[in-house]
């Protein structure tokens, strides 16, 4: 099974989770932000973690911290 999430985020981006059962009963998860700028976009894939985790609800939370813990650490503040 596969679930796609977007959570908008601080500095004009929005954090695109998806996570999915894997064939040994745990979950995986991969994570994109997207920073909108006026009329274009830009994606940004992070790196794919090896960890495993017990719950569709525990894959999705890493993916939006990672997420959240990317935009802080590699957008511009606003003035």
């Amino acid at each position: 099974m596969v679930q796609r999430t977007s959570v908008p985020a601080e500095r004009d981006c929005t954090i695109n989770v998806t996570t999915e059962q894997m064939p040994d009963g745990g979950w995986g998860v991969v994570t994109s932000v997207t920073h909108h700028f006026g009329e274009t976009e830009q994606v940004t894939d992070l790196p794919v973690p090896s960890e495993r985790f017990a719950s569709q609800v525990d894959a999705e939370a890493f993916g939006v911290r990672t997420g959240r813990e990317w935009v802080a650490h590699n957008t511009p503040r606003a003035a």
